[in-house]
């Protein structure tokens, strides 16, 4: 289950997208789901992520894209 990044745009300076994430991440545990929190581009959302206890993510901060090779 990807989660969008219109999820995340906010997450830094918004406790309401914090709380609506917090759930959608509880949720999924629940149904035994793997969330997969899509385009993370800062250390903040990392660190709220953490806490949030998100264990799979994607996006700028994690790894650059890199050219394919021919």
């Amino acid at each position: 289950m990807g989660i969008a990044k219109s999820f995340i745009d906010g997450l830094s300076t918004d406790s309401k997208e914090v709380a609506i994430l917090g759930g959608i991440l509880a949720m999924a545990e629940g149904l035994k789901f793997y969330a997969v929190i899509e385009r993370v581009e800062s250390s903040a959302q990392i660190a709220i992520l953490s806490l949030l206890k998100c264990k799979l993510l994607q996006g700028y901060c994690n790894i650059r894209p890199v050219p394919a090779t021919r």
